[in-house]
């Protein structure tokens, strides 16, 4: 493997390639459809959210990246199924947190209007 920024940023090989840009309806409810099964796979605490905390936030992606994305792979080898199967779960996880993480933002600034 040549490109893990790559790899996560294709949610480990399960959204691959770049989107036609602008999106089409079904772009759109395929997206939909896809954000709402991360959404209803994962709880969380309102103090995992709902307090702005940009320091513990990076914190937590300082310790994501040296525990799970950085472990137990090495340059030009093709990662494990084990080590994709956890990687997505986590990353997923944290993509549903950051959103939870920015529409309070949004609200503690603008109000939830």
């Amino acid at each position: 493997m040549k490109n893990l920024h790559s790899l996560w940023d294709s949610i480990l090989y399960e959204f691959v390639g770049t989107p036609s840009m602008p999106f089409s309806y079904n772009d759109w409810m395929e997206l939909g459809q896809n954000i709402t099964k991360m959404e209803t796979a994962f709880t969380f605490n309102a103090n995992e959210w709902a307090t702005f905390n940009a320091t513990q936030w990076a914190y937590e992606s300082f310790i994501m990246s040296k525990e799970t994305v950085y472990a137990n792979i090495k340059e030009d080898d093709n990662p494990s199924d084990d080590y994709l199967r956890i990687s997505s779960q986590l990353l997923k996880r944290n993509i549903v947190l950051g959103g939870l993480r920015l529409a309070q933002v949004i609200i503690d600034l603008y109000g939830n209007k």
